[in-house]
């Protein structure tokens, strides 16, 4: 794995894009400094496609991406092998004119990270900064007045200035110059700027976050090579939408959310917007969460343990141990997968991917799955891409009502069992009680209708069927499929209202026809129906 911060990524930069270019498909995998901004928030059972995005929406303002994995796998000419470049980015935001980017940080999350090792160092010091669409039309204006950059420690950063130019001057003095980065500044920008304003040296940022200058390097640095150090990552991610190479994730929703709002544009308020404009930027998406939960559906018994697997790690390791005929081999990864790591998992994503691609094409998983290829043979990319077609552009969703998102066209029908009321009859039975026992039947979230019914979502068939028996011997507790014509009092009094006018029009037209006077109807052309709707407490 090629860990990629600010000191090195302009040198990887080339290396980076020839991989995307040159591959057959690109897998992903993010970590972030939060997951959940307020409890209101949580993913819950009553959620449908839209519901959740307008969730998440609030909750991208919030965190940003702190690693991000990126793993290139390109066929072999000649061989029945791929070839992985990974590449594991740590990404920070960065101050420059006017632009003062804020993030949170959640406790849970960063103990998570804490837990897995991660290099919070690498991250603050040496992150490779990134913009959106908004910001890198900052960048433009700003490079406008380049010459006047405000940097927090002015006085310190005219010394570093002073003392490069004395050095310069000295004919007889080393050829490389170290100098520390005062605190507070950006090293990136400081290092492009050094470069615009004494040309005849070369100046990087090193490891330890400390400027290299060398003399006797003449390149040409201008406003373009700022530009480049300001715009960051988002450099890779334009070489990811130009490539429109097939991108790969492991339960992926919220990734792709945080890498368009940071590496894009802000997110927009209409979800169908942001599929469209989602799949304007990557055409081809597959998410190997989806894909196992539904292979494992209609997977022959002894393959369903492993896709049964709770997590990439375990899903990777398992359909690592299956023996397949021609199975492609895989070289350039890592020799350990390291769980959390962000290029790691985006490996393990890939892999995982190709694994199930293969299995599918060959009738490994079932006969029932997909059309034959033919005789067992090694497969070219082509045949796997076919394979897998039927997964393109469905991505998980998790704990909602539906099992994925449709990225291209309508999202699915609703799939989870129809809403419960779970009602206690005369008071004998508090909602607190009632909830304890629902919390036993399984997957159920619930909310609260009025004083005496509770309104409960469960995961599937099963979970409702035991909440059903749960209740069906108690005389103080009735359990009846939701209406939300007989619960919502809005919608109620939205139809009593509707009711009203149409019975009135009906009325009046029928008059009209028979010429009857219409004296004791009302004024029609002042009538003003009333639509009171109530407030309930479904939340």
């Amino acid at each position: 794995i090629t860990e990629v911060t600010a000191s090195n990524f302009d040198n990887l930069v080339p290396q980076i894009e020839d991989a995307i270019k040159g591959a057959a498909y690109i897998s992903l995998d993010t970590e972030f400094t939060g997951l959940i901004r307020e409890p209101d928030l949580a993913p819950t059972l009553f959620d449908s496609p839209d519901a959740r995005y307008q969730k998440l929406r609030q909750t991208v303002s919030s965190y940003i991406i702190c690693q991000l994995g990126l793993s290139a796998f390109t066929p072999i000419t000649g061989k029945n092998e791929y070839r992985a470049s990974v590449f594991n980015f740590y990404l920070c935001p960065r101050s420059f004119g006017i632009i003062d980017p804020q993030f949170s940080i959640q406790s849970s999350s960063i103990e998570f990270l804490c837990q897995n090792d991660f290099d919070f160092n690498k991250f603050f010091y040496q992150g490779v900064p990134y913009v959106n669409s908004v910001e890198r039309d900052a960048i433009d204006q700003f490079l406008e007045n380049v010459e006047a950059i405000n940097y927090p420690d002015e006085k310190r950063v005219q010394e570093v200035f002073a003392e490069v130019r004395k050095w310069k001057m000295q004919k007889d003095s080393e050829d490389t110059l170290r100098v520390n980065v005062p605190n507070g500044t950006n090293g990136q920008l400081l290092a492009a700027d050094l470069r615009t304003r004494f040309p005849g040296l070369s100046c990087d940022l090193t490891p330890s976050g400390c400027l290299l200058l060398t003399r006797g390097k003449v390149t040409a640095h201008d406003k373009s090579t700022l530009r480049d150090s300001l715009v960051g990552f988002t450099r890779v991610f334009d070489t990811l939408t130009t490539s429109k190479k097939p991108l790969v994730g492991h339960n992926l929703f919220l990734d792709l959310l945080l890498m368009f709002h940071q590496f894009h544009e802000p997110l927009p308020k209409s979800y169908s917007r942001f599929k469209a404009e989602l799949h304007a930027l990557f055409p081809v998406i597959y998410d190997t969460k989806h894909m196992s939960l539904s292979l494992r559906q209609e997977a022959d018994p002894w393959i369903k343990d492993v896709l049964r697997a709770g997590d990439l790690v375990e899903l990777y390791h398992g359909l690592s141990g299956i023996t397949a005929f021609f199975s492609p081999q895989i070289s350039g990864g890592p020799s350990a997968i390291r769980a959390h790591e962000a290029g790691c998992d985006a490996y393990a994503t890939g892999v995982v991917f190709l694994k199930l691609a293969h299995l599918i094409a060959t009738h490994e998983i079932s006969p029932d799955v997909i059309a034959p290829v033919g005789p067992p043979r090694p497969l070219q990319w082509r045949a796997h891409s076919a394979a897998v077609r039927q997964f393109a552009n469905r991505v998980n969703l998790i704990r909602a009502q539906s099992h994925h998102v449709s990225l291209e066209g309508s999202d699915p029908a609703l799939e989870r069992p129809p809403w419960l009321c779970v009602e206690t009859l005369n008071g004998h039975r508090s909602l607190e009680d009632l909830s304890r026992v629902l919390a036993r039947c399984g997957a159920v979230d619930i909310r609260q209708l009025s004083k005496s019914c509770l309104l409960v979502a469960t995961g599937n068939y099963g979970c409702a069927r035991d909440l059903v028996s749960a209740f069906r011997d108690d005389k103080e507790v009735r359990v009846t499929k939701y209406r939300r014509s007989r619960r919502d009092h809005g919608l109620r009094a939205a139809l009593w209202s509707l009711l009203v006018v149409s019975a009135t029009l009906t009325s009046y037209c029928v008059l009209k026809l028979k010429g009857t006077s219409l004296a004791g109807l009302p004024d029609l052309g002042t009538f003003k129906p009333s639509w009171g709707f109530g407030i309930s407490k479904q939340g």
